[in-house]
């Protein structure tokens, strides 16, 4: 795609979708927030809108055969990282062919971690994560 055609693109989205972002994948330096390689977390802190894209196990889309799915745990840090980076965390989870979204043993759900937010100051200890409190803390 030319960079034309990505700012057409990007031009009838917010135009039919005022509310829509389109990522940096639409290329050619454009979109409103960068994205990264698929499962790369940048190694410290990035100014500007982005995300961080991940699967749930190793497939893109549903397989039968891909049992190998992120723990809770595993999840959770991947969260911390990318947020203590200023970033968003997409994790992708394929449907079955009905549409069903299988539950897994190590699987979680819910809502967004409420009051998420970007450290304050990341520049001046981007690298620290409180994943749990210590005992009696």
């Amino acid at each position: 795609m030319s960079k034309e055609e990505s700012g057409e693109f990007m031009e009838k989205v917010h135009r039919l979708q005022p509310d829509c972002l389109v990522s940096s994948r639409v290329g050619n330096g454009l979109g409103d927030f960068k994205d990264f390689g698929d499962g790369e977390i940048p190694p410290g802190v990035v100014k500007g809108a982005w995300e961080a894209i991940f699967t749930h196990n190793d497939s893109w889309g549903y397989s039968a055969f891909d049992q190998n799915f992120k723990s809770p745990r595993e999840i959770i840090h991947m969260l911390a990282e990318v947020a203590s980076k200023g970033g968003n965390l997409m994790v992708n989870i394929g449907p079955d062919g009905k549409g069903r979204i299988l539950a897994h043993r190590n699987s979680i759900s819910g809502k967004p971690a409420a009051g998420s937010r970007r450290m304050a100051k990341p520049s001046m200890a981007p690298h620290i994560r409180l994943l749990r409190r210590s005992p009696g803390g």
